[in-house]
């Protein structure tokens, strides 16, 4: 009898286990293992190369030892199935080779392609139980001991944690790797170091095991925050159901947010580091918020919110969300999204044509940045914005029709870098708030407010290479830019306009240059009125790609029609930049070489025209009304035109008191210099000595002669007199040349 019982147990490998058995030392199989019931292994099983085990599904391979190891030596994964449990119930359970090194090659779930099969389960009951860092199939956490889950845990079919399991802490980065879909267990502590993970990743197979494609859900209204990091790979989606926040995001595969029941807790992804997407965000009903740091939606990716008030995106005080593929919100009304004022949007495609969605002005973007290529902006709506606006790309586009809406009147706009000679072309308004610079359409083209009640908004319509109303190609920039605003007409103005060499045809007469440009307001139906304010223009030659401008000071708005008053523009009209000789309006009584005679704040040039209406100019002397003594700059070629007009004190008196002098009108203007006299003067004028005082003097035109300071005026063209008109001439007056 007793020889019978020793081949039994000699023979035990071939026996299949119905009941359990207590193994007081280490198991060793080398045989067939048919497993039913509860094996219960007390210190190590030890599978050897040739050993086989059939785990079945009512059965239980139990380790209690606290270092307990199932050490494997079979290389043919195939052999070893489980499915029932493996249960680790010691504080420290390993799966190892035959050598105890959880490296080796044939320890159960130390690659990807050696995964533990089945069902693994950590059962300790009291104090802490280590989790080994393993490739599983299926993972659960059960009995009331703490659970220390480490780095680098794999699953890649279920992760349960049963009622009544002790608290879980995880470090590393817990992995869900399974080739077909799987459900992420909801580790739904929101706070502290328990019941988190720290970070989460998903993909679809590991390693040299990845391939394929894979769903990865986050329930219905569960709710996973994690002390760390979220990750995803190329080709694993995660379909949103529930919340999910995290420090940074790197995912390289889609996203799907998609509550199916958003009226409960709604579906979220919330990141508050740095967040990548190098695929598609799609939300369909949720939230997709950036509550702090930096998002980037990659080039190869789209952000997309569907046309539902329940697809949302949300940017935080100070967060910065960064485009450089694409942002789409497929909810006509825009009111899905909120920015906040503080927050930035950046537009970074590289590629020419990235599109910049339009908003609403109850929901306006934040900041707004631009680098990389060329932008346009969304037909269907304007774009507001009410933070402050930074280009460092090329050129924006305004879409047809559509206006780029800044709300913000203490708000900046900056051209750097590689945008500081970019534009914003079409049409950009912006809220005026107070005296001060307003930048608009490019870096040169600004208003700066000084005086006055300030409209509400103005808004620049800026064309380059367009033909603005009334365009004559031989001395006119081919840019069209049209001013209009809002509001009060009582204001007074610098204004800048910024063009390009590009803008300049090829067509100017010889005598138009960028030194001579000048602003004309020009209406869509009638002729053009010189804008003069008395000040003088600045200008910065355009060279190459850099912009330059014209500049002119006090210019002030009306709600009149051209011609308005030289000083003044109307709110839709063009600023025209004109070319080449202009005409000078006397604007004071005073000397001709006197910058405050006139209504550029400049003597006018030999090429330009001169009309003197109303006022009283002197040339070659001085007189007390200005006591202006600086001498003319071209006293022999003073202009190409001079019209004395008709109303009362209108004047031109030539005069010496240092000797004889010769003054003459341009020969060489085409046609030559001419004078038109209308003024039938009152006054007496019976001396040739020159009037030295500080009153007008109603004359139209006088020549003054006294022995010594003898005057002659030549005129080279035609000498016009009016009807009625007056001239005093005491010296000589030369016609024609």
């Amino acid at each position: 009898m007793k020889g019978v019982v020793m081949k039994g147990l000699a023979a035990w490998l071939l026996v299949a286990l119905t009941a359990a058995v207590v193994v007081a030392q280490d198991f060793y199989n080398s045989g067939v293992l048919n497993n039913h019931g509860a094996l219960v292994i007390k210190r190590h099983l030890i599978n050897q190369a040739s050993g086989q085990i059939n785990n079945t599904s009512t059965g239980t391979i139990r380790f209690t030892f606290s270092t307990g190891e199932f050490r494997n030596g079979n290389s043919n994964l195939s052999q070893i199935v489980n499915n029932g449990w493996f249960e680790f119930q010691g504080t420290d359970n390993r799966f190892t080779d035959l050598s105890s090194n959880p490296a080796g090659t044939t320890a159960l779930g130390s690659a990807c392609n050696f995964r533990v099969p089945g069902n693994m389960r950590y059962t300790a009951t009291s104090g802490n139980q280590n989790v080994q860092a393993r490739y599983y199939t299926n993972l659960e956490m059960a009995g009331a001991s703490t659970k220390a889950i480490p780095d680098a845990v794999y699953v890649s079919g279920t992760y349960n944690v049963v009622s009544g399991s002790g608290d879980r802490t995880y470090t590393g980065t817990f992995y869900y790797d399974g080739t077909g879909n799987q459900t992420i267990f909801p580790e739904t502590a929101a706070a502290g170091t328990t019941n988190r993970y720290n970070n989460l990743a998903i993909m679809t197979g590991s390693g040299a095991c990845a391939s394929g494609t894979s769903i990865k859900t986050i329930a219905d209204n569960q709710s996973i925050n994690l002390m760390g990091n979220f990750s995803s790979a190329s080709g694993t989606t995660l379909q949103l159901e529930g919340q999910l926040f995290a420090v940074d995001v790197t995912a390289s595969g889609p996203i799907t947010i998609n509550d199916p029941t958003p009226l409960t807790t709604f579906a979220e992804l919330r990141s508050t580091g740095t967040a990548t997407y190098g695929d598609n965000v799609t939300v369909t009903a949720g939230l997709f918020h950036v509550a702090g740091g930096t998002a980037t939606v990659q080039s190869t990716a789209t952000l997309s919110l569907a046309n539902s008030t329940n697809a949302q995106l949300q940017l935080d005080n100070g967060t910065t969300l960064s485009i450089a593929g694409t942002l789409q919100n497929n909810l006509p009304a825009r009111t899905n999204w909120n920015f906040d004022a503080n927050s930035t949007l950046a537009f970074t495609a590289t590629a020419n044509g990235q599109t910049i969605p339009y908003t609403v002005n109850t929901n306006p973007f934040g900041n707004v940045q631009t680098s990389g290529g060329t932008k346009q902006t969304e037909n269907g709506g304007d774009v507001y914005m009410a933070g402050n606006l930074t280009v460092q790309s090329d050129d924006i586009t305004v879409a047809s029709g559509q206006t780029w809406v800044m709300t913000n009147g203490s708000a900046s706009v900056t051209y750097s870098g590689a945008g500081a000679n970019s534009e914003i072309i079409g049409a950009m308004q912006r809220a005026i708030s107070g005296v001060g610079a307003y930048t608009f359409n490019n870096a040169q083209t600004i208003v700066t407010f000084t005086a006055g009640t300030l409209p509400t908004t103005m808004t620049i319509t800026d064309r380059p290479q367009t033909a603005p109303n009334n365009y004559d190609n031989t001395r006119d920039v081919n840019r069209k830019v049209t001013v209009a605003w809002a509001g009060s007409n009582n204001w007074t103005a610098t204004f800048r306009v910024g063009y390009k060499q590009s803008d300049i045809p090829g067509t100017w007469n010889p005598n138009v240059n960028q030194g001579n440009l000048r602003f004309y307001e020009s209406p869509s139906a009638g002729t053009p009125e010189k804008v003069a304010t008395g000040n003088p223009y600045s200008r910065l030659t355009a060279a190459g790609p850099n912009l330059g401008y014209i500049e002119l000071a006090g210019v002030q708005g009306t709600s009149g029609a051209v011609p308005n008053g030289l000083a003044y523009i109307a709110s839709g009209n063009d600023l025209l930049l004109r070319g080449g000789p202009s005409i000078f309006y006397a604007i004071n009584h005073g000397r001709w070489s006197n910058p405050g005679t006139w209504d550029e704040g400049v003597e006018p040039s030999p090429t330009d025209e001169v009309v003197i209406d109303g006022f009283t100019v002197h040339v070659g002397y001085v007189r007390t009304i200005d006591n202006y003594s600086t001498p003319e700059a071209n006293p022999t070629q003073l202009a190409a035109r001079v019209t004395i007009g008709s109303n009362p004190n209108s004047a031109l008196l030539f005069g010496s008191t240092s000797g004889a002098r010769t003054f003459s009108l341009n020969a060489s203007a085409t046609p030559p210099g001419e004078l038109i006299n209308n003024r039938a003067g009152t006054a007496t004028i019976s001396s040739g000595a020159p009037d030295t005082g500080n009153q007008p003097i109603d004359a139209g035109l006088v020549v003054y002669t006294t022995s010594g300071n003898e005057v002659t005026l030549q005129i080279p063209g035609d000498l016009t007199n009016a009807s009625g008109a007056t001239i005093h001439n005491f010296g000589t007056i030369e016609v024609g040349q």
